[in-house]
């Protein structure tokens, strides 16, 4: 039973390769650049998971594509689940928290993957390139720029 168990778990995860991340015209690149990471956003994934008074939630695919002369040599997409945060309360700055993690190489041959990780969202620094992610995130889900999002009115 076990090892049956062990033969559905990997068949689960959908393939993906960089071709078709690149051919999709719903995932958009975000960044790419001097950090040998392309970031692209699965616009049609991105929804809103938490709206109130305070709190603004949005959720989407992320797909963290490593050029191939990143040091890595085994595994080079990331499809990540990710759910960005910010509280107005508590002017929390943008928080990140990763849902799941699937990994492929560029042909779409599953390397792993992580899911049920816990919700522990961080502080995503101006300068990280998931701040930039998830301003795009945002402004889509909500259809307003992070920045007017966190303007106090009073």
């Amino acid at each position: 039973m076990l090892l049956l168990a062990c033969i559905v778990i990997p068949l689960q995860i959908q393939a993906i390769s960089m071709e078709a991340i690149k051919n999709d015209k719903n995932n958009i690149p975000i960044l790419t650049g001097k950090n040998a990471i392309t970031y692209f956003v699965d616009k049609s994934s991105i929804k809103r998971i938490e709206e109130n008074q305070f709190i603004y939630k949005a959720q989407a695919v992320v797909y963290e594509v490593e050029n191939n002369n990143s040091r890595r040599t085994n595994s080079y997409i990331h499809k990540v689940l990710v759910t960005y945060r910010y509280d107005k309360q508590a002017s929390s700055g943008m928080k990140l928290t990763i849902n799941s993690v699937e990994d492929f190489n560029y042909d779409g041959v599953a390397l792993g993957a992580f899911s049920n990780i816990p919700e522990q969202y961080v502080d995503v620094a101006l300068r990280d390139p998931k701040y930039v992610v998830g301003k795009y995130i945002f402004k889509e889900a909500y259809g307003t720029s992070f920045e007017n999002m966190t303007i106090h009115r009073k």
